[in-house]
């Protein structure tokens, strides 16, 4: 069961004696003016972009004159969703799954609250550093949005700023539920917390898919947010394995939901609440109801496959090389590939495609690699390439 998970004696951050001073008015309302200000602004801009797509440029040949409203949204989109996660933590509305967490008698609920909290504040920090020095990277050598021609470090100061409200707000918290369940309750939770972590900071040899769903898996049953032990196993992972730079988390943090297409999440949402609260959802599936109901088939999906079938003849790898060495990979180089699923197996492969341009956000290049035909491997499987850049002989 997924849901909103507080302990039994959970209460807001602040309380009601604070609320009438000016202080104790920033505390609860900090977010939300920026919060109301960027959503309206994300509806008024893609309202104004769909408007002039369908009928401005019906009248005028001055199409791209708009192409600043999609990249506007993105980022406004990016900056209130990291403005709401710290209003998410005070009001104590993250999605967690909560099964075993509400199981536990008050006093442990209280610790592992705290336990939670600490977790989340150590992604938190993590995100605070390496955004402040992606930023200050950016600002050494910056980066030029393409559509709004504004330096790139501008949308990016999000992760110090977001995720340092996010510390505040987990700060106050972890203060308050210290000060109901006691000084000795904090200080196991804060042991547990270091229990937690303490297999990576002693650098185990662990495989790394065994860390990334092991403590993916243990940060939903203590009842840490979904998102959050995402972020957390992902870091975990990075640490012990040394595979990826640390500072990944941080540009992936804002690279993520760098989308189009994913801003329309919380708008199907708001369409569905207001579609279902005015009945129009009921009116509309009884009217499909009675048009195709009786017919075989009459509710399928449009275009939904019914079958697929693959060959697995010819299976093609699909990997990025990193900007620094993108131009030195050409058709026919050698590599091996090791997957997965088959430890010690070695398939050989050439470059069969190298795709003509630079991912924009991570900075690399896609290409693709066909893979000596075997029966073992099937589509979806991942595994690790060696490429040759260079061959000498003795």
């Amino acid at each position: 069961m997924m849901e909103n998970a507080a302990p039994a004696s959970a209460a807001p951050v602040c309380d009601a004696g604070r609320g009438k001073s000016m202080l104790g008015i920033l505390d609860d309302h900090f977010e939300k003016p920026f919060l109301f200000i960027g959503l309206l602004s994300i509806i008024l801009i893609i309202t104004f972009q769909t408007f002039y797509r369908y009928v401005v440029t019906q009248f005028t040949d001055g199409a791209g004159s708009a192409v600043w409203t999609e990249e506007l949204a993105r980022f406004i989109f990016i900056w209130i969703t990291y403005l709401a996660a710290p209003l998410a933590i005070k009001k104590r509305e993250n999605i967690r799954v909560d099964i075993v967490f509400d199981r536990l008698s008050p006093r442990w609920r209280g610790i592992f609250w705290i336990v939670n909290n600490l977790c989340f504040l150590v992604l938190g920090i993590v995100v605070v550093v390496m955004g402040t020095s992606l930023v200050h990277m950016q600002m050494r050598y910056p980066q030029i949005a393409p559509a709004l021609q504004i330096p790139y470090y501008i949308p990016y100061l999000i992760l110090p700023i977001g995720f340092s409200l996010m510390v505040l707000r987990l700060v106050q918290d972890v203060i308050v539920e210290i000060k109901k369940t006691g000084i000795g309750d904090g200080l196991i939770a804060l042991g547990l917390t270091g229990a937690i972590f303490l297999p990576v900071l002693l650098g185990f040899d662990v495989n790394a898919i065994a860390i990334l769903f092991g403590y993916f898996v243990l940060f939903l049953i203590i009842g840490v947010p979904i998102g959050i032990s995402l972020g957390l196993s992902s870091l975990v992972t990075l640490l012990n394995s040394g595979t990826l730079p640390v500072d990944y988390i941080a540009q992936i943090s804002f690279t993520a939901i760098d989308s189009f297409p994913i801003m329309a999440i919380p708008f199907f949402i708001a369409a569905g609440i207001f579609m279902g609260s005015g009945g129009l959802s009921q009116r509309l599936l009884n009217l499909a109801d009675e048009l195709l109901g009786p017919l075989p088939g009459g509710m399928a999906l449009a275009k939904a496959p019914l079958i697929e079938i693959m060959d697995l003849s010819s299976v093609v790898a699909r990997f990025a090389v990193p900007e620094t060495i993108a131009t030195s990979v050409h058709l026919g180089m050698s590599l091996e590939f090791k997957p997965d699923a088959y430890p010690g197996k070695v398939l050989d492969g050439k470059v069969s495609r190298v795709y003509p341009e630079l991912d924009r956000r991570m900075r690399t290049r896609t290409v693709e690699a066909g893979i000596t035909a075997t029966a073992e491997l099937m589509p979806g499987m991942f595994g690790r390439l060696k490429l040759y850049l260079e061959t000498a002989d003795n």
